[in-house]
């Protein structure tokens, strides 16, 4: 008997919720479909197909594939995109087409792909050092985006649990740049299926934190929904007790349900328990011919072209067509409009496949491999035919014919820039290597060489950790290979090592390949060598080897003709003098890597460039250059998709630092939540400090300890050292925020003892904190001990440190606004901790960071002046420069400087009519003239009973005397009062 498809039963909400989605163009432009198998994903998306015309929105639908190991890049893709593309007038998208040629490495038959070169061991030769997917991602973007324009797309993925890397990479992509079009990307998935180990999960937990995704999930049928079905499949309400069994065993799930009542209607006695024997029953009331050619058809995967099953079942092409009509009447088949055959559903593909005995699937897959490679245009895959091949030989235990055939996928994925993929290929090969006789005459290769292939083609799919493995191992297969063939190697090892967050041994592994290559004569391997070591070791903050390695670099990449090289060595030297205090040389030669990078078309140094350039600038204080460079690179990252969000990450950072510095910490903030951050530890322990600065100056020090206890110095040492470079400050000033000076003195000492952290900038604001963490003198008089007490105080030695920094890594302060306010206020600090605090040198401090143009450090050395002022009797001095900090600081939303602001103008009575003045013009303390007597003993250290003794009162009476000075400088005890008093000037 031939039975009809399902009906459309239930899921109206969530088929409203589609239409609405494909409809309405501004609200989320990406949805997940999940469900169980068989649950009815296919069917709801065949039912938004059907209810939507097709004139008021273009579908392309596509499935991923298992087969092969999911090995075969955009499959799915380019099926929809080629069925997208047919409901469109030819004239219209060619335009679009011929202006994206990396669309040929996907939709070969709409587009010739781009030519791509090979090296002597068969291996891609790109022209970009840092290839990546990018160009494939953008071009396929843009084309959606040009169709769109034309007439709404939708573009369905199915199956995406099956999904080979790049596709998934591919909907990542798309989640973000389909926003804001008319454009719809719909992808379904098992989430039964979604292990811990599942490569989707992580996909799927990405796309679920973005706003411009939505997610349905398919639940179970409920009993009123079964009862439909049932009455639709059967022609009748079945007895309560038929629907019941048909619940339990089924659970809901459409498929086992829609399979149990056509087992009823065939007249079944009974239910099977066992769902695979349920799946199967269909298949074993067909004749045993045809069951035969089930059985070939599941060796083949989920679907087979005819013309290929023709060659491998070895029958009569009648006998033949009439097992096909057998089992399609069955609906154990179904044919596609391209005549492809497929099994009703993936669970029947996989149980069919189980029931196949060993040795049976070994020569069905034999007889596959045979067929394909004599007739390789039959294959259902378009494209796959490489990696399908493969796939035959290996499983039926063939490693002479399935290497070749790997290293043939191999050579396709790369070509469609699906470096996952491709790897998938090459370590196959590997795996094989040794089953092989003469391996390397085979395959034309060695085994160093495939080794270093695989290893790269990992580093470009976003694996640095295997990279270094595969990279290591072809270093220890190598045979007898050039000096400078091993350093080459290495320089490789160094790099993915380093991305690997392992860089201790990077720079060992990298300078061992310098010493490796010969410096004589100069080569292009050399200059590549040295300017990777050279942007290592910027990268480490260990400057100043830096810098020497990188002039050689230059200088040998000038020599050779090595422009991009050039541009690469001058980027990071730029970068190391700007960090250095040399910040016109270092934008001079930031200038020359932007130029370089921009004649090149090398995106990656671009972006690199940008990213170290409003670095640089914010390091030596040129704010507004800082941001107009920062928004210039974002402007750029964004016109490269994927590639472009690591560095508009980092880049994003450095507009967020300058922001915050010229007080605009609310759209620093929201900067650093808006972007997306790249995967990784490095980004991830570099993002969580950030927004800590802020937090620390709101007050808000739970949530900067939250943010800080994240970070593992050690582990964010050998992962980047430079993350520690805000780290060590961060501490410091939160510690000091909080009163604990032991601590502040810990994160000081700590931070400058940092193998590896030794930047300028660094040091001076930890040097800074650490005269500012320095107790002033209780007794306040260590001036009058004479220069020698001066000179042996610890805040001496910290002085000199500074200032010999700023000698030794500043060219001209003039042109360094920030490390000349860091100097003036490391002055200022000095004088204050060795009991000779100096409102002239406070004053100089105050206008070097206006000059520099950072709000808060301006204000919070306004606070420092005022302090230095009341203590030299400046009251009127230090009641303007008060009464200004609370203004800034309020609207900052710096609450322990308002607070701190505040209480010293009402300790130093300066708030009374008009924060302060008197009706005379004079200013007054908010104490009488003998709790002023009670204080100076107080802050001397004196207990009541001493207190009693000097003043010829009671202890009790000194008591309340001391109970009523701190609640009018509302503090908590005597040592707070005593320090409250001395920043008023009270004593």
């Amino acid at each position: 008997m031939t039975l009809s498809p399902a009906a459309f039963i239930g899921r109206e909400d969530e088929l409203s919720t589609l239409i609405r989605a494909v409809d309405d163009h501004t609200g989320p432009r990406t949805w997940l479909v999940a469900g169980e198998a068989g649950v009815g994903k296919t069917r709801l998306i065949e039912e938004l197909v059907a209810r939507i015309p097709t004139t008021a929105v273009a579908f392309g639908r596509g499935a991923c594939i298992h087969t092969a190991h999911s090995a075969l890049p955009f499959v799915s893709v380019a099926q929809a995109v080629e069925a997208l593309l047919g409901q469109f007038d030819p004239d219209d998208v060619a335009p679009a087409v011929t202006s994206l040629p990396e669309l040929g490495r996907v939709l070969p038959d709409v587009l010739s792909a781009s030519p791509t070169a090979a090296t002597a061991d068969g291996s891609i030769a790109w022209s970009n050092p840092e290839p990546t997917q990018l160009p494939v991602f953008h071009a396929l973007g843009a084309l959606l985006q040009s169709l769109a324009e034309i007439r709404p797309v939708c573009i369905v993925l199915e199956d995406l649990h099956w999904a080979d890397p790049s596709t998934r990479d591919l909907v990542l992509y798309l989640a973000d740049r389909l926003v804001g079009t008319r454009a719809t990307l719909l992808v379904t998935y098992r989430n039964d299926e979604l292990h811990r180990a599942h490569p989707l999960r992580g996909v799927v937990a990405d796309l679920d934190r973005r706003r411009a995704v939505g997610h349905i999930t398919l639940g179970p049928f409920n009993d009123e929904e079964l009862r439909q079905l049932a009455v639709e499949r059967l022609g009748r309400i079945p007895a309560a007790r038929t629907l019941a069994a048909v619940a339990d065993r089924s659970q809901g799930n459409a498929f086992f349900a829609v399979e149990l009542l056509d087992a009823i209607a065939r007249g079944a006695d009974s239910i099977r328990p066992e769902l695979s024997s349920l799946i199967l029953a269909r298949v074993d009331a067909l004749s045993p011919a045809a069951q035969q050619v089930m059985r070939i058809v599941a060796v083949g995967g989920e679907s087979v072209r005819e013309e290929l099953l023709e060659v491998v079942a070895e029958l009569d092409v009648d006998e033949l067509t009439a097992c096909l009509h057998d089992s399609v009447d069955q609906q154990v088949l179904i044919v596609d409009e391209d005549g492809t055959l497929r099994f009703r559903h993936a669970l029947v593909q996989e149980a069919v496949y189980s029931t196949l005995l060993p040795r049976e699937r070994q020569r069905v897959h034999a007889r596959y491999a045979v067929a394909l490679e004599a007739h390789a245009e039959r294959s259902a895959i378009r494209g796959g035919s490489p990696a399908e091949l493969a796939w035959h030989y290996r499983e039926s235990r063939n490693p002479t014919r399935a290497a070749p055939a790997f290293m043939a996928a191999a050579d396709v994925a790369e070509s469609q820039l699906a470096f996952a993929e491709a790897l998938t290929q090459l370590e196959a090969v590997l795996d094989l290597w040794d089953d092989l006789d003469a391996p390397e005459s085979l395959l034309g290769t060695t085994r160093d060489a495939l080794g270093r292939r695989a290893a790269a083609c990992a580093f470009a799919s976003g694996d640095p950790v295997r990279a270094a493995l595969l990279q290591r191992e072809a270093i220890d297969v190598a045979e007898e290979p050039t000096a400078t063939e091993s350093g080459v190697a290495d320089a490789q090892l160094g790099r993915y090592l380093w991305a690997s967050g392992r860089a201790g041994e990077a720079l060992d592994v990298l300078r061992r390949a310098a010493e490796l290559v010969p410096a004589q004569p100069p080569t292009a391997e050399r200059a590549r060598v040295l300017a990777g070591l050279g942007q290592n070791l910027m990268l480490a903050t260990e400057r100043d080897e830096a810098e020497r390695v990188l002039w050689s670099a230059i200088d040998v990449a000038r020599s050779t003709g090595s422009r991009r090289v050039e541009g690469h060595a001058l980027n990071s030297l730029g970068s190391v003098l700007a960090h250095n205090g040399r910040y016109s040389e270092g934008a001079a030669m930031l200038d020359q890597a932007l130029a370089i990078a921009e004649t090149e078309d090398d995106s990656h140094e671009l972006l690199r460039a940008y990213t170290n350039y409003s670095s640089a600038m914010h390091a030596a204080g040129y704010l507004d250059e800082c941001e107009r460079m920062a928004r210039a690179g974002l402007d750029v990252a964004a016109g490269y998709g994927e590639e472009g969000i690591f560095s508009a990450f980092f880049i994003t950072s450095n507009l967020a630092d300058a922001l915050r510095d010229r007080g605009r910490w609310d759209e620093a903030t929201e900067a650093l939540a808006m972007v997306r951050r790249p995967e990784g530890m490095l980004s991830a322990l570099w993002g969580v400090q950030k927004g800590v600065v802020v937090a620390i100056r709101r007050g808000e020090f739970a949530d900067a300890h939250r943010v800080l206890d994240q970070v593992d110095p050690e582990t964010a040492h050998a992962i980047d050292p430079q993350m520690l470079l805000d780290y060590w400050p961060n501490m410091c000033e939160l510690a000091i925020a909080e009163g604990d000076i032991a601590a502040a003195h810990d994160a000081v000492e700590r931070g400058l003892a940092q193998p590896l952290v030794v930047a300028v900038e660094m040091a001076l604001r930890v040097r800074g904190l650490e005269l500012a963490a320095t107790p002033t003198p209780d007794n306040g008089h260590l001036a009058d001990n004479g220069d020698a007490a001066a000179k042996g105080h610890p805040a001496t030695g910290e002085l000199a440190d500074l200032e010999r920094l700023v000698d030794e890594h500043v060219a001209d302060i003039d042109h360094e606004p920030r490390i000349a306010a860091l100097l003036a206020e490391g002055r200022a600090h000095h004088a204050t901790a060795i009991g000779r605090p100096d409102h002239d040198l406070w004053r100089a401090a105050v206008e070097a960071w206006e000059r520099a143009g950072v709000v808060w450090e301006t204000a919070r050395t306004r606070y420092e002046l005022a302090q230095a002022a009341l203590r030299a009797g400046e009251r009127a001095v230090a009641r303007d420069e008060l009464v200004a900090v609370v203004t800034v600081a309020s609207e900052l939303g710096a609450t322990p400087l308002v607070s701190a602001a505040q209480q010293l103008l009402q300790h130093a009575g300066l708030e009374r009519n008009d924060h302060g003045a008197g009706h005379d013009g004079t200013h007054t303390s908010p104490l009488t003239e003998r709790e002023l007597d009670v204080l100076r003993l107080v802050a001397d250290g004196c207990t009541n009973k001493q207190i009693g003794e000097q003043l010829f009162i009671s202890a009790k009476t000194a008591s309340v005397h001391v109970s009523r000075i701190l609640a009018k400088l509302a503090v908590d005890n005597r040592t707070e009062a005593a320090a409250a008093a001395r920043r008023a000037g009270l004593v």
